[in-house]
């Protein structure tokens, strides 16, 4: 208990709000609700790819999704062609909405 509430404190000093935590991950949101990125692990994926000003016609994905408890971290990121991106984004935000509610089918 002690630990979560100082997770909870470390988190707002931060700027981030709400925290979810399933039995292996907790999940970072900003105070608009959204899933907290990290800038810099970003910067370091379009680095190490040669991209580093981006990469027209791509965005850089999370293999694992951040809401499945997938890593912010280079080694869980692609670059993925921006129109297969926005299916596949939206097919994660059905898959975790549903993970959120106890109804996932996701294996």
């Amino acid at each position: 208990m002690r630990y979560r509430y100082a997770l909870v404190l470390l988190l707002a000093s931060c700027g981030l709000q709400q925290v979810e935590t399933g039995p292996h991950c907790v999940i970072q949101r900003d105070a608009d609700g959204s899933i907290h990125r990290s800038s810099t692990a970003v910067r370091h994926f379009k680095e190490r790819t040669g991209y580093r000003a981006g990469r027209p016609g791509y965005v850089v994905d999370h293999i694992v999704p951040l809401c499945a408890c997938g890593r912010d971290d280079p080694s869980n990121m692609q670059w993925q062609r921006a129109d297969s991106a926005k299916a596949k984004d939206r097919l994660e935000r059905e898959q975790c909405r549903g993970m959120r509610e106890g109804i996932s089918d996701s294996p």
